[in-house]
């Protein structure tokens, strides 16, 4: 479920930048709009799932371009607000390429002067190398990767991460939670509930874990409250 699309003049519009009245006249005039997805050029079409969730649908199915959930759609939407609110521009799926010409569309790229992060939800099960593949091709472009995956008490890509860094010196992991790596931001996050959407963060000194809700981690982050010290990521509350 794309939450973007272009218009006929290359203007970028994004679904939950629109009320649902405003939502229904679009998808009343969209035609006369010329409205196209950004990853294939195909026409785009308005649509409104069962659940409400605004997104733009293919007209055909032939870019083959993955299907998001609603909790995917949702964590977006909350960090754009976030990153708006820290006073940075930020976009749902944008795209970009490293210096080897690879392709990337981050979930969110938030842009302020020279300084780029993308945050990547990623919901669904991935592999340990994936995860690092993804985050070498965002640093090759300048942009600093942080990931948000579903909560679970105990996550197999924790026990990746402790065999990724056997041999460094800070083994105080903290079962439940990933081990907290500079080059490779990774925090867990709570989607049950589409209202209530939080992060975990990782415990510090024995305080912790905070639950932040999703669009103030996302201001957070971009406003200065996260930092790494001493092995630890550590938040300024």
């Amino acid at each position: 479920m794309p939450v973007t699309c272009l218009t006929s003049s290359n203007e970028r519009l994004i679904s939950f930048d629109y009320t649902v009245d405003e939502w229904d006249e679009l998808k009343g005039n969209y035609v006369d709009l010329g409205l196209h997805m950004k990853c294939c050029g195909a026409p785009a079409i308005p649509k409104t799932s069962k659940l409400g969730t605004q997104f733009f649908s293919h007209k055909t199915d032939a870019c083959g371009e993955g299907k998001e959930s609603i909790e995917h759609i949702r964590c977006k939407e909350l960090i754009v607000l976030g990153g708006r609110a820290a006073g940075w521009q930020a976009n749902p799926e944008e795209s970009g390429e490293d210096g080897g010409q690879n392709a990337w569309i981050a979930d969110v790229l938030c842009v302020k002067d020279v300084s780029k992060i993308a945050f990547e939800v990623q919901l669904a099960s991935q592999t340990f190398p994936e995860y690092k593949r993804r985050t070498e091709r965002y640093n090759n472009s300048g942009v600093r990767c942080l990931w948000l995956i579903r909560r679970k008490r105990r996550h197999p890509i924790a026990e990746q991460m402790i065999l990724d860094r056997i041999n460094t010196t800070n083994r105080n992991d903290v079962l439940g939670h990933h081990p907290d790596r500079e080059d490779m931001p990774v925090f867990q996050v709570d989607v049950s509930d589409l209202d209530n959407i939080s992060v975990f963060f990782p415990w510090h000194h024995g305080k912790g874990p905070y639950q932040i809700p999703l669009e103030d981690f996302s201001r957070g982050v971009l406003s200065g409250q996260m930092s790494f010290l001493d092995g630890r990521w550590c938040w300024d509350a």
